[in-house]
């Protein structure tokens, strides 16, 4: 089922972009952005006490206008994402993915800002983690755990987003992502990122693009 759910939103995105109207065909806005994520991890086998693990995340990203308030947009990025756990032990996992992510953007017109509500399918590809077991006087971490069998470096899911826009371009939104991809699996246990995230950016030629829509 959730596979089916991503791949119709791709397909919508893909028809919408087919679709776009001719006085955009020239816009392509390119920007970046940064931020923090709150990063957790969904469990299912075992019961185990999970809390949030703060990490960072910061890409480029090239956005489309659809219509004056419809954008398609892809961004490649940094994410740090894990959890820690405590149970007999303290497990903290800290994972960081290079994240690519499609998603659909709409705005609306709130003063001298817009508002903007996102929602996007990501593919991630894990390249660095480690997994940090500390029991009294005795820490132990293990490096890069992507290298051991249990571990999936790939991961995939769906993301949403909102937050304002101002005219100049620049950008803070909030979201919400969720993996469907198992992180870590075993005969009694499976593992599945998803997390909260705070991001600021900016995009190159925002504000040309509002002018020129208000006028056509």
């Amino acid at each position: 089922m959730k596979q089916i759910i991503t791949i119709a939103f791709l397909m919508v995105c893909l028809s919408m972009a087919v679709q776009a109207q001719k006085p955009f065909a020239r816009d392509w806005m390119p920007g970046f952005y940064a931020g923090i994520n709150w990063a957790n991890q969904q469990f299912r086998g075992q019961e185990i006490g999970f809390s949030a693990n703060p990490g960072w995340r910061a890409g480029f990203l090239l956005e489309k206008p659809i219509t004056h308030r419809l954008t398609l947009s892809g961004t490649l990025s940094y994410s740090e994402m894990g959890s820690k756990r405590t149970a007999y032990t303290i497990d903290t996992e800290n994972l960081s993915y290079l994240e690519f992510v499609f998603k659909a953007t709409e705005y609306l017109p709130m003063g001298g800002t817009e508002l903007l509500f996102s929602l996007g399918s990501f593919l991630a590809y894990g390249i660095d983690g480690e997994r940090v077991v500390s029991n009294p006087g005795f820490p132990v971490a293990q490096q890069n755990v992507f290298n051991t069998p249990n571990y999936n470096r790939w991961d995939w899911g769906l993301t949403l987003d909102m937050g304002f826009r101002l005219r100049q371009g620049s950008f803070v939104k909030t979201g919400f992502q969720t993996a469907f991809s198992n992180v870590y699996q075993s005969p009694s246990s499976r593992y599945f990122n998803y997390g909260f995230s705070l991001a600021a950016g900016h995009n190159l030629g925002w504000r040309s693009f509002r002018t020129r829509s208000r006028k056509s």
